[in-house]
């Protein structure tokens, strides 16, 4: 954390609406890295920039986000019933020895 950042995460808590009289630091512009080998003409690309997504890959996400919701809510499923198997078999055992 710079100088200049640190006095304005200490002042802006401190002095709330009286900053404006004190006088805030100005904040630096954000430097955006661009992949090289772009004339001046040509509209640059960012070097973190994502690409959009064709119709396929927009399937294909689709596809397994699907997949692992289908698949939790069987995970999860399983689990409950196994949670009350194990609370209500001890009472079922029970009943069935006292009935015999």
């Amino acid at each position: 954390m710079k100088a200049h950042d640190w006095h304005n995460y200490t002042l802006k808590p401190q002095a709330n609406q009286a900053l404006g009289s004190i006088g805030e630091t100005k904040p630096k512009p954000k430097v955006v890295k661009v992949k090289t080998g772009y004339t001046a003409s040509m509209n640059r690309v960012a070097v973190e920039q994502e690409s959009t997504l064709t119709i396929a890959g927009t399937e294909q996400r689709r596809d397994y986000s699907n997949f692992l919701v289908h698949s939790r809510s069987e995970s999860i499923l399983a689990r409950h019933k196994e949670a009350a198997r194990k609370v209500y078999l001890p009472y079922v055992r029970k009943l069935a020895s006292v009935n015999k």
